[in-house]
């Protein structure tokens, strides 16, 4: 091998100085970018990730960990529900609210890190049984055939079981409108109860219908042979109705006609029920005995069979309403009329403190008046009397009516009530007129409210206070020094009081923002965010009052725009 020049030698020594060049340069390179990886390191999170877990409820729980003090953000569906902040041990957790059954995109972010964000993941909450409304099943229908069809709505694609007599007689799946419907065929002759009853994916049943009336599936019809014997029919005690009104009921071939008789004579027919029962309203009949007869028909409408009731029935003499008197009242001349109610063609006797002062009979309209001319000053009460044909007293009214009649030559105004008024705060306010310088008795519904002495321009007035919410009816009595009464008002004054119209809330109006949360109001206007139920209980009062509020019926639904009242703290 021959020797190198020096040419050769000097330009392998500048390859050898440029490589080791170009090694150092990238090693200084490569210690650059790793200082450059650990600062950035340890400026980001040392870890970043998270959990799902699905609570039975429908409520997600999410975890995960991070760099503590940063905040994270939850997104469903595209739309933020919350955010949390990473504890001190680097850990961090949320809940959301209940969400609905259905599918979700979930997505985490690290708001101090944008460019940090766990993929986004997919989850599907199941229908939980309480989101399963209760079936419904129609009346069954029975076909010319004989077949049965049951129909009814439920859950739409839900499986519905039918039970008959809580025997599963088969499955219906609810369409996209909910509503299903089941060919049960042919079933044995008899009595069923009906439900449906939803089932879930494991077959078993989530929540079941209200059972329907019982339904019958009649028999096949059968021509009875000509030997079959007819059951004779029975006949129970007639009973009388308030209205004197005869009732017969008994048991009979079902389907057959029974006539009914009394004491021989034919007086209608009916027609024995499915049930071997039967009815007759017989109506109103005299006071007197009576024997019925009860025959079965057959369709020539003869006689098949009879049976009488055991011995006579009475009927009483029918029972009379008692009579009713209106309360008094003394004419301009001094003269007493009297006027009431009472049986129609009856004769009233018209006592005076128990003591009769004349008759009158009543009109066919049910009404009587009668006129006692003047009677002697005194204090007077009159009850009513309805007598019989000898003149014997059948019943009396139930209370008498009262009245005094003033001295003769004596003559005072009747005392008048103008309309009571309410003020401001509820106090009744009763005023009126009467004879200058008496005193006037005031009665609310037959109790006395109190007295006051009529003023020398013949007016009066009187504060009853405050009376509970009704109606009530207001009398007067002019009373004299010894407290006699002398007269009374004519007529009764009504007047309702009303009740009290509630008190409109005072709170705060608020416009809901976006990310608002009633807790996190609560906790910044009332100070705790377990207080949270008095600005539901505020909003839904004011609500009430003011169509500019809504009714909130789930405090975790709440929506930018909607207003809701805060109350004082």
């Amino acid at each position: 091998m021959s020797a190198r020049s020096r040419e050769e030698v000097h330009a392998y020594d500048v390859f050898k100085f440029t490589v080791a060049l170009i090694l150092l340069v990238i090693i200084i390179l490569l210690l650059l970018s790793g200082k450059v990886l650990t600062t950035k390191t340890s400026q980001s999170p040392t870890t970043f990730d998270s959990s799902v877990y699905l609570k039975q409820n429908g409520i997600i729980s999410f975890s995960g960990a991070g760099t503590p003090g940063e905040a994270i953000a939850i997104d469903v569906n595209g739309e933020q529900i919350g955010e949390t902040t990473v504890g001190p041990d680097g850990q961090w957790s949320f809940e959301s609210k209940k969400l609905a059954a259905g599918d979700y995109e979930l997505t985490v972010k690290n708001q101090d890190h944008p460019d940090l964000i766990i993929p986004t993941r997919k989850l599907t909450i199941p229908k939980q049984e309480s989101d399963y409304p209760l079936p419904i099943i129609n009346s069954p229908k029975l076909g010319s055939d004989g077949s049965l069809t049951l129909s009814g709505s439920g859950a739409p694609g839900a499986t519905m079981a039918i039970l008959a007599n809580a025997k599963k007689i088969g499955e219906a799946v609810a369409g996209p409108d909910g509503k299903w419907s089941f060919n049960a065929g042919k079933l044995p002759p008899g009595d069923y109860h009906f439900i449906a009853k939803t089932l879930n994916g494991d077959n078993k049943g989530i929540n079941e219908s209200e059972m329907i009336p019982v339904f019958t599936i009649p028999s096949p019809e059968q021509e009875p042979s000509p030997e079959q014997e007819i059951a004779t029919p029975s006949v129970s005690s007639p009973q009388v109705t308030k209205d004197d009104k005869v009732i017969l009921t008994g048991i009979g071939e079902p389907g057959a006609t029974m006539a009914i008789l009394v004491n021989g004579k034919k007086i209608g027919e009916t027609v024995v029920e499915s049930n071997g029962k039967w009815s007759f309203n017989a109506g109103k009949l005299p006071a007197g005995d009576y024997l019925f007869t009860i025959q079965t028909l057959n369709d020539a409408g003869a006689k098949v069979n009879e049976v009488t009731a055991d011995g006579n029935f009475n009927m009483p003499e029918a029972t009379m309403a008692p009579p009713a008197i209106q309360q008094p009242a003394l004419g301009e001349d001094g003269s007493l009329a009297l006027k009431g109610t009472g049986e129609p063609g009856a004769t009233m006797a018209i006592l005076a403190n128990g003591k009769k002062i004349g008759e009158a009979v009543v009109g066919s309209d049910g009404k009587w008046s009668f006129n006692a001319g003047k009677l002697p000053a005194g204090d007077y009460s009159f009850t009513i009397a309805t007598l019989d044909a000898n003149g014997d007293r059948i019943n009396v009214s139930e209370k008498g009516k009262e009245l005094s009649v003033p001295k003769a030559g004596v003559t005072l105004t009747l005392p008048i009530m103008k309309k009571p008024t309410l003020d401001d705060n509820s106090n009744l306010h009763l005023a009126g007129t009467g004879e200058a310088g008496t005193t006037i008795a005031i009665f609310s519904n037959g109790k006395k409210l109190g007295k006051t002495v009529v003023g020398k321009d013949g007016k009066w007035t009187f504060d009853a206070g405050k009376l509970a919410p009704g109606a009530y009816s207001f009398d007067l009595q002019t009373l004299d020094q010894g407290g006699e009464i002398l007269n009374k008002s004519a007529e009764s004054l009504h007047f309702d009081i009303p009740k009290p119209k509630p008190q409109t809330p005072t709170c705060t109006l608020y416009v809901i923002k976006k990310h608002d949360w009633l807790i996190k109001l609560a906790k910044k206007y009332l100070g705790s965010l377990n207080a949270y139920p008095r600005i539901v209980d505020a909003t839904n009062n004011k609500a009430a009052v003011d169509s500019r509020f809504a009714t909130i019926t789930n405090p975790d639904r709440i929506f930018p725009g909607q207003k809701i009242c805060i109350p004082q703290p």
